[in-house]
């Protein structure tokens, strides 16, 4: 009793923590001389801007000719690729963060859709590596097949993109990719469920309705990078 008291407690916590997160997430309208100002800084065309937020050249054209609503959600996913670069929104221009975090968080079922879609698109034509960490596959396949499947084509299309997974016994049911390891443990050791990808940490909750957890942190992604690699390379753990 006292057990399920202190949970209750810790995910109240928890859930307090997310709100407040939201609440100071807020960003003032960006403009688009912002964009454009974020693209030079970065040495981006419009093409390298649209391969990365995942909108077409016409459309990144579109929004710097102030064709969106200075907050819609296509202005917030332009914003959220150019901070995944490490590039702050300060009022009234940009600049280069020493050390930025950003939280997004996504309820219900469509926030798997969400999921998939951004993952996704980090990895079009761009290499990297995607760390995969206590993720229930057959969930996933079973609840999202359309959106699972595009993931793994998608990934494995990218001859510059590697996918390493851990996963317990019982959570590993189909994920493959044509660049990709797997390693499996016992199912009596806990592995939080993350993806971990470049310096974006994203975690989910499977309440009613479902969170999913995006946190853009360089330091942040770098302990989860360890966490995992402490794992993969810990052989007593391995079946």
């Amino acid at each position: 009793m006292q057990k399920e008291s202190s949970k209750n407690s810790v995910e109240r916590i928890y859930y307090k923590n997310i709100a407040l997160t939201r609440s100071l997430n807020g960003k003032a309208d960006i403009t688009p001389e912002q964009i454009k100002a974020a693209r030079a800084l970065l040495s981006w065309s419009q093409a390298d801007l649209a391969k990365h937020s995942g909108y077409s050249v016409p459309a990144i054209n579109n929004i710097e000719k102030g064709g969106y609503e200075t907050r819609s959600a296509t202005i917030l996913d332009v914003v959220q690729a150019f901070e995944e670069h490490n590039i702050e929104f300060i009022d009234g221009g940009v600049r280069n963060a020493i050390e930025s975090i950003r939280i997004n968080c996504y309820e219900g079922q469509a926030a798997f859709v969400q999921l998939f879609r951004k993952i996704t698109a980090a990895f079009d034509n761009d290499d990297g590596e995607m760390l995969i960490c206590g993720i229930d596959e057959k969930f996933l396949m079973e609840n999202f097949p359309h959106e699972v499947e595009k993931f793994q084509t998608r990934l494995s299309a990218n001859p510059n993109a590697k996918v390493r997974i851990l996963c317990q016994r019982s959570q590993s049911n189909g994920l493959t990719f044509k660049n990709f390891q797997k390693k499996v443990v016992p199912n009596n050791v806990p592995l939080l469920p993350l993806f971990i990808y470049k310096n974006c940490v994203l975690s989910f909750l499977l309440k009613n309705p479902a969170l999913v957890i995006l946190t853009y942190s360089s330091s942040l992604y770098k302990v989860y990078v360890e966490y995992f690699n402490h794992l993969w390379k810990d052989s007593s753990l391995q079946k």
